[in-house]
Formats: structure tokens, sequence, C-alpha cells
């Protein structure tokens, strides 16, 4: 999966990735654009606000739209996996034969295609990841939404989690969450809350470490040759990540990691 970031600001802003263009709301606008693979899995998320002041949140339709492929049968059609806590909430893009609902993201109940904005299970916001199955061709998605200006935080639940970068800017991952919020360290990864990495093929974990060790204490670390070494993996604009928190519930508090806007 290859990920590029255009931010719509009023200046060019020296970052880890491309920052140009102009303001032209009152808010800056973040599109990330995705390249999604035919025939692969892609963990994504939601690149910024619902440029609508009334919605905090995404229907399937506003942040995918067509751009992928529809068929009339869920088992074709291109997916998205949303994660409700226990299991995995799954829509399909239906095309025009049903004769209702055409070329909208849908669900199946009663053994039609019901509609999934009709459903909050289906709305997304800043910070959620979800799951593209693309099952047919190559497609370059582009998301799009309004900068987050200020802090963000959201409740991190004990157990399994669908996060993602809240920020259009690359994030060093011992920077992105940390004990200091309430992750819950542990010497054993077994014991430790976790953080699961998808590369389009395979997941890279990671443990938060304690002093046990004598070393790389309270930071995210993986195992090698026996020992903990500090993690360095970097989390993109528009990719997701898995949470696994061992301990209980506790608020992510992500600073703003820029001065515009």
């Amino acid at each position: 999966m290859k990920i590029f970031l255009i931010v719509l600001l009023a200046t060019v802003l020296s970052c880890a990735l491309l920052f140009a263009a102009e303001l032209d709301t009152q808010n800056a606008v973040v599109s990330v654009q995705i390249s999604s693979l035919g025939g692969t899995l892609s963990l994504v998320s939601v690149p910024g606000f619902p440029t609508s002041t009334t919605n905090t949140s995404f229907t399937l339709d506003e942040l995918l739209g067509t751009n992928l492929t529809a068929n009339w049968s869920w088992q074709d059609a291109d997916e998205v996996y949303l994660w409700t806590g226990t299991n995995y909430a799954a829509a399909f893009l239906n095309d025009a034969t049903w004769g209702s609902n055409s070329f909208k993201w849908c669900y199946m109940g009663g053994g039609n295609p019901q509609l999934c904005s009709n459903s909050p299970w289906f709305d997304l916001s800043l910070g959620e990841g979800f799951w593209i199955n693309n099952k047919n061709s190559d497609v370059d998605l582009v998301l799009a939404g309004e900068v987050p200006m200020a802090p963000t935080s959201m409740t991190a639940m004990a157990g399994l989690m669908l996060l993602a970068n809240p920020y259009p800017a690359a994030m060093e991952i011992n920077a992105l969450i940390s004990t200091s919020d309430g992750s819950y360290a542990n010497w054993s990864w077994q014991d430790a809350d976790e953080i699961y990495f998808w590369d389009g093929l395979k997941y890279t974990s990671y443990f938060m470490n304690d002093a046990t060790w004598g070393s790389n204490a309270w930071i995210w670390c993986y195992m090698s040759n026996g020992n903990p070494q500090v993690a360095s993996a970097t989390l993109q604009p528009g990719q997701g990540f898995w949470y696994n928190s061992k301990g209980t519930n506790f608020n992510w508090f992500e600073p703003k990691p820029y001065a515009y806007p």
C-alpha cells in the first residue's frame, strides 16, 4: 500500500511530506491518496473532519464515493470492514442490479441491500481505522476532510481497537501513544499493550516496555535477540493500525504536531 499526501493550506510548509496549495474555506482541507491494489487488503483511516459543520463523522458514501468496484453481490463487490469492538460490520458497493440503493454502500439485511448511511455502525470518525478489501482492479483513492486545528482525544477501550493517525503528518510510533496517556507497560509483550502495523502482507507488532529490563523503558519496543529494541516505525497519514489494550480504558490525547493551521 502506497500512501501520498496533499494538504490544502495557505502556505507551503516544510514537513516530512509535501504540503501545498490554498485556503479556500475557514479550515484547511487534507486529501490523502491511497493506492489500493486489486486482490489486497488495505488498513486505512479517516484523514480529517467532515467539511459539514453539522456532522462529526462520515458516511461511507461521503468518504469513499463510488471509486471502488460495485456489484450486486457482496461476494464480488469491493468491501469495507469496520471493527465494532467484538466483530466486523461489512459493507459492499452495490450496483444497479437490485433496482434500488444503486451505487451506494450497503449491507445485506432481510435478503436485500440496505443503506449503510442509515446505520450508525457504518459511520467513520477521525482517529478510526478500517479495512478496504479490493477484490477487483487497482485504484487510487482520495480521502478528504478538514485538517484538525486543535489537539485530539479519544477513548481507547480495553481490548482490540482499530485506530489511526489523526493528523496529516507522519508520526513516529513513540510520539503517538504513551504511558502518560494510559498505555499499559510490562516487561513481557504478552502482558503489555501492543500495536500492530499492517504492511499489506503481514503484521509487525510492538509492545510498551516497562523498566524491568533496565533499558528502553516506557517506550514502544520489539523483541530481538532476547532483548527489547526501540521501535522506529512511522505511521503515515491515512494509515490505520490495531491497538491491543490489556489494561483499562484510557483517554488517548494527541497534541497537534504542526503549528499551522
